[in-house]
C-alpha cells in the first residue's frame, strides 16, 4: 500500500484530502505546515507528498526545495490557489524546483485521484502547460 503525506494549513481541506485518499486505498499522514511535513517525511518516507505552497512556518516552496535536495527521487504534487493569478506563478516555480506535478485549487476529486495515480505510476504529465485543472 502506498503512503501519501498531505501538507496543508487548511484543516478542513487537509482532512478532506486524507479521507478521499484513504478511501481510495492509500495510507495517509497529514501535516499542518511545511516544518511539520518535513518532520513527518523523515519518519515516514512516504511514496508521495502533496503540499500546499502558501503556508505559515515553512512554505511549500521551501518543502519542495528541501526534499528535492535531500531526497531527489521524492514524488511531489504542489497545490495552490495563490489568489489573483498568483497560483500559476507559484505552481510553475514549484515545478522548476522539483515538484513532479501541480494541482491548481480548486480541483475536483477526480483530478486529484487521477493525478495521484499517474504520479505513483510514473506516467508523464498529459497537460500542455503543466497545470492540472
Amino acid at each position: 500500500m502506498k503512503t501519501i503525506l498531505v501538507i496543508d494549513d487548511d484543516r478542513d481541506f487537509r482532512t478532506l484530502l486524507a479521507r478521499v485518499l484513504g478511501a481510495a486505498g492509500y495510507t495517509v499522514a497529514t501535516a499542518a505546515d511545511g516544518q511539520e511535513g518535513l518532520n513527518q517525511f523523515a519518519t515516514l518516507l512516504p511514496d508521495l507528498v502533496l503540499t500546499d505552497l502558501c503556508m505559515p512556518v515553512k512554505e511549500g516552496i521551501e518543502v519542495i526545495t528541501e526534499l528535492h535536495s535531500t531526497h531527489p527521487q521524492t514524488k511531489i504534487i504542489a497545490m495552490s490557489s495563490g489568489g489573483q493569478g498568483g497560483h500559476t506563478v507559484y505552481l510553475k516555480l514549484a515545478k522548476k524546483l522539483g515538484a513532479t506535478r501541480q494541482l491548481e485549487k480548486p480541483f475536483s476529486i477526480q483530478d486529484l485521484l487521477i493525478t495521484v495515480r499517474e504520479v505513483l505510476e510514473d506516467k508523464p504529465d498529459a497537460t500542455h502547460d503543466g497545470l492540472t485543472r
